[in-house]
């Protein structure tokens, strides 16, 4: 079979064409309208809203059955669904997209004021401001856009933090440390779903409110309520443990955050205030 650009054979494996797909690898043909842009954002679409569609399906489940996902990962029930490090990184995307100000990142005003290292962080960035010369007027909107930058990578430091913490409160199950990492991917990436509607939602009332900002007081109390609940049901799933062990354990794993996500931040300044 030839094509209309003289094809004869498989781009991919290079088996002669009998029709508008291999028969041996299931690679379609491509032809002049499949190169359009109008083709690729076609495709897009159809696979976010296809039936069997992978991503929309991840995304469902990991908000209606906490746990489930990693489960699946874990029996090996795998080719259904979204890759974990792929969907965590697509959400990651969306959430510096669509979130105007990440909690994840810190702008350099909140740092100063806001966070409890505030008084070692004006110390060591009043040392930089004399050694380069410069002031906080100029250095400021520096700093912020090289926080957002550096933010993306820090975030993903969490996850394995989290797999390790995962690790030792259920050493019992001997589960591979590479099992407890799919299981704090998802974790992260419900986090991050769980922000962005909280954020955009904020935003988008924002104009209707005499509130300038979102703070550590709405979202901490927030986070702290989803975290225990959504752990409790995916340790059950996952770690098969009793509903008040889930809970507890839930909950003392949640509280372990607090201070992990204070000394990230802390993290965050330093490397950026040094690299900027």
């Amino acid at each position: 079979m030839k094509n209309e650009q003289g094809q004869t054979h498989c781009t991919n494996c290079n088996t002669e064409l009998k029709s508008a797909f291999c028969h041996e690898c299931g690679e379609k043909v491509m032809d002049e309208k499949d190169r359009s842009f109008k083709a690729l954002v076609g495709q897009f679409i159809d696979a976010l809203t296809s039936a069997d569609g992978k991503l929309l399906k991840s995304i469902r489940y990991l908000i209606t059955k906490p746990g489930f996902l990693t489960e699946q990962f874990i029996q090996g029930k795998r080719k259904s669904y979204t890759k974990p490090i792929n969907l965590f990184l697509l959400i990651n995307l969306l959430y510096f997209i669509l979130v105007p100000h990440p909690s994840f990142d810190l702008p350099l005003k909140t740092q100063l004021h806001g966070q409890p290292h505030k008084k070692i962080a004006q110390k060591l960035l009043d040392n930089k401001l004399a050694s380069k010369n410069l002031t906080l007027e100029n250095y400021e909107p520096v700093y912020n856009s090289h926080s957002r930058n550096v933010s993306k990578t820090l975030m993903i430091l969490n996850v394995p933090l989290f797999a390790l913490f995962l690790l030792l409160f259920h050493w019992k199950r001997k589960l591979y440390y590479s099992e407890h990492f799919i299981f704090s991917l998802h974790f992260y990436s419900i986090i991050m779903l769980f922000l962005i509607v909280v954020m955009v939602a904020f935003y988008a009332l924002k104009p209707f409110t005499a509130a300038t900002d979102i703070s550590d007081d709405l979202i901490v109390p927030l986070f702290t309520c989803l975290s225990t609940l959504y752990l409790t049901f995916a340790f059950k799933r996952v770690f098969k443990s009793k509903s008040y062990i889930s809970f507890f354990k839930a909950l003392l794993l949640t509280f372990c955050l607090l201070p992990v996500i204070t000394a990230y931040r802390f993290l965050l300044f330093v490397v950026v205030l040094y690299t900027s």
